[in-house]
């Protein structure tokens, strides 16, 4: 009797690991005209255009579902001074490695293939921040992204337009941008800032903003640095309603052999993200984003993640798990993605 007791639970099991799989395999079934696993139309990732389907939370790239969603032509809402008025929510492509990301750097040929030109000392400087010191990565410092990094946060981001001026802001960080439209100069040489001095002008309904004094920073959070002497040239122009192509060339004489282009398409933020907001009457609005620095305990996070403590050398990995917490994985800056510091121990505990 415990034979067959035993056998039929095995029978019973063996059943519901056959289900679970059949259900797996259904679930990344190519959908009709698109990718496998792509979302159905209007079901997109948090942060994606409805209809866009299978991108990533502020992704764009391929959409999901039926095939591309319908050319944007909706009219261009236009400011008291006739140009387009970007107010609203927007959303890009996401950028965590902008090397091997989604592809917003343009190669010779005008494709989204590019990689960031780097001279041979900067390339050995980037190489070393991405194995060695990820735990500088700005964000985990709560530091401001910088241009044109921060369009490439996953969040998106919000546009105020003004009169003389338009203010950009992020969840992530509480960050905040302003671009300046009122014929001002820029700062002086020495005064260097995260976001930068953004000063703005019109060429037809194309918005040219001119970038300088920035601090040196990433260009994504995969460890691509810069240094404190890049200049940058966007152009914003409103191609439709919900629409904005943004193309930027980045200079940096310290750091590259040449200037990199990149360009991506902005789209407005039209989803009721999160679901719980749906009956807000703006739909979509932005989260407050607190951040602690230091709020993770670096005496007793290990050194492979960036810590002080010794990484363990029996039993299961302690990386990136706080001591009775119910589960690892830190935020970013740490669990995992960074190495050693460079020179080998743990540097002294305060």
């Amino acid at each position: 009797m415990r034979i067959r007791y035993i056998g039929s639970i095995l029978i019973v099991g063996i059943a519901l690991l056959g289900l679970v799989a059949a259900q797996s395999l259904i679930a990344q079934a190519p959908a009709p005209g698109g990718a496998p696993g792509a979302a159905a139309p209007g079901q997109g990732a948090p942060g994606g255009a409805p209809g866009a389907g299978g991108g990533g939370r502020g992704g764009g790239g391929a959409a999901g579902g039926r095939g591309a969603p319908a050319p944007d032509t909706t009219p261009i809402v236009r400011g008291a001074n006739g140009k387009p008025d970007f107010t609203g929510y927007w959303i890009a492509a996401t950028t965590t490695n902008i090397n091997q990301g989604r592809g917003v750097i343009l190669d010779d040929a005008g494709g989204k293939t590019g990689k960031i030109p780097y001279n041979t000392e900067w390339e050995a400087k980037a190489a070393d921040t991405a194995k060695n010191h990820m735990f500088d990565e700005p964000y985990a410092h709560c530091l401001p992204a910088g241009v044109p990094t921060n369009f490439g946060i996953q969040m998106g981001f919000q546009v105020v337009h003004g009169k003389d001026s338009i203010a950009f802001a992020w969840d992530t960080v509480g960050a905040t941008r302003i671009i300046y439209t009122d014929d001002r100069k820029h700062v002086p040489a020495g005064l260097m800032m995260y976001q930068a001095d953004s000063i703005g002008h019109w060429e037809g309904d194309t918005l040219v903003v001119d970038t300088t004094n920035q601090e040196a920073g990433w260009w994504d959070a995969s460890g691509a640095i810069h240094s404190d002497k890049t200049h940058v040239v966007e152009r914003f122009t409103m191609t439709a309603g919900n629409s904005i192509l943004y193309e930027a060339t980045v200079e940096d004489p310290v750091a590259l052999t040449r200037p990199w282009k990149m360009s991506d398409n902005f789209r407005r933020n039209q989803t009721q993200y999160p679901n719980s907001w749906g009956k807000r009457p703006t739909g979509y609005e932005q989260t407050e984003t607190a951040c602690v620095e230091g709020d993770m305990d670096m005496a007793l996070y290990p050194v492979s993640a960036g810590g002080f403590a010794k990484d363990s050398t029996t039993g299961p990995s302690t990386q990136g798990v706080t001591p009775g917490a119910a589960g690892g994985g830190g935020g970013r800056g740490g669990g995992g993605r960074g190495g050693p510091p460079a020179g080998g121990g743990a540097p002294p505990q305060p």
